[in-house]
């Protein structure tokens, strides 16, 4: 079984930046887990290489329950310092995720979205994110549709939740391990399209150059190029008791 967590992802642009993605939610699918064995913690370091030729680094640092279900994701600064820190509240007979809080660490530019509920229906799997402010207030909503499989296959986003800012669409190519994802804007003109695995618990099966795996079958390696031509060059370290 095999782990990512992108809740906070930030890609290029357009739908992707602005809340969760068809990516990130296919990694919710597997249960925010892709590793063997119950780690006490990952250590993730993600490089990107811009056609500017600058770089930047983020490492971040999950810890996890003895049930192996994410605890909290810490995001470090370049000098090692905490910039935040997100907790996670899981269904744990269900190991499904219900609730995420952001704690910012004297950050320059503070989020007003602090705290993230997922609505799941048990034959649909999940079918709405809500992001709320500190004082409760619903600030955007993501509608999600899914396939039998449980698979998001569009999402529409709300932000504000009376304006339709955009949706995304899911193509899956299950016999090579691959998701072709459309983003929308709210006008319904395609702006971006990428390509990802629908899952990591199987992905040593279909061998890719730029992924390496430890005996395991545990990734510790992972070079994508977007379709914008940003390179994104992830290591991962496995922590045991």
């Amino acid at each position: 079984m095999k782990f990512i967590i992108l809740l906070l992802c930030t890609l290029s642009f357009h739908l992707s930046l602005r809340a969760q993605t068809i990516k990130s939610l296919l990694y919710l699918h597997e249960n925010m887990i892709y590793f063997k064995g119950k780690p006490k913690q990952i250590k993730e370091t993600y490089t990107s290489y811009y056609q500017s030729g600058e770089t930047s680094v983020q490492k971040t640092i999950i810890s996890f329950d003895q049930q192996a279900l994410p605890l909290s994701k810490t995001f470090l600064r370049d000098d090692g310092t905490i910039s935040s820190i997100v907790n996670y509240r899981f269904d744990t007979v269900k190991r499904v995720l219900l609730e995420s809080n952001i704690v910012e660490k004297n950050p320059k530019n503070p989020t007003n979205k602090i705290k993230t509920i997922y609505f799941n229906e048990n034959e649909k799997g999940l079918v709405k994110i809500h992001e709320l402010n500190k004082y409760g207030a619903v600030l955007s909503e993501l509608l999600i549709k899914n396939n039998s499989q449980g698979l998001p296959i569009e999402l529409k986003l709300y932000e504000p939740t009376a304006y339709f800012f955009g949706s995304e669409k899911a193509e899956y190519l299950p016999e090579k391990n691959k998701v072709i994802v459309s983003v929308f804007n709210n006008d319904g003109a395609l702006v971006n399209k990428d390509t990802a695995n629908i899952n990591f618990r199987d992905a040593h099966k279909y061998p890719e150059p730029n992924f390496k795996y430890d005996v395991n079958g545990n990734i510790i390696s992972a070079q994508t190029k977007l379709s914008n031509g940003i390179i994104n060059y992830k290591e991962f370290e496995y922590q045991y008791d």
